[in-house]
């Protein structure tokens, strides 16, 4: 239940624009197997289309790392 709460305030705080990211991401552990990931993205950065584009990607890479296949992503800095 706190995890729940927490995860409802953080998609739903005001973005300070001058003061943080642009994105949320959130990762709560349940337990040993269960998570919840929640994500929210400020509009000025992320339309309809990015948001699934980055949704479909962060799923390639989840699932490839369950099966243990090599991630197909790199990251740029």
């Amino acid at each position: 239940k706190e995890a729940k709460s927490f995860i409802s305030e953080k998609l739903t705080e005001c973005f300070q624009l001058y003061d943080e990211d642009l994105h949320r991401f959130i990762l709560v552990r349940y337990d040993e197997k269960k998570y919840e990931f929640a994500y929210a993205p400020h509009h000025i950065n992320c339309d309809g289309l990015s948001g699934s584009i980055l949704i479909s990607a962060l799923s390639v890479i989840y699932n490839h790392g369950v099966k243990g296949l090599e991630n197909q992503f790199s990251i740029q800095q």
